[in-house]
């Protein structure tokens, strides 16, 4: 079984990870579990730094790696979430 540990991410992936939690849209604490599967706008996570190409290819591997989940509206918004597991990389 595979533990938080086991997921190596870079300062790119971690900046996104908390990114999430720290929204302006979102009034959880990072700690709080209530942020697991509690979409934002996926635009918020440019507030790490990260912007266009590079922040899709951050958050490709964050889906990858299971720490996210993304959708698309059909109005071309996205959203973004943390995972039970992408909540345990960064508490």
């Amino acid at each position: 079984m595979e533990t938080q540990t086991d997921t190596q991410i870079t300062d790119k992936e971690k900046a996104v990870l908390n990114s999430i939690p720290n929204s302006e849209y979102i009034d959880f604490e990072k700690d709080d579990r209530r942020v697991i599967n509690f979409p934002t706008w996926t635009f918020t996570c440019e507030d790490s730094g990260i912007k266009g190409k590079a922040l899709s290819g951050v958050i490709s591997s964050l889906v990858k790696k299971g720490l996210v989940g993304v959708e698309s509206s059909s109005k071309g918004e996205e959203t973004i979430w943390l995972t039970e597991k992408g909540f345990n990389t960064i508490n």
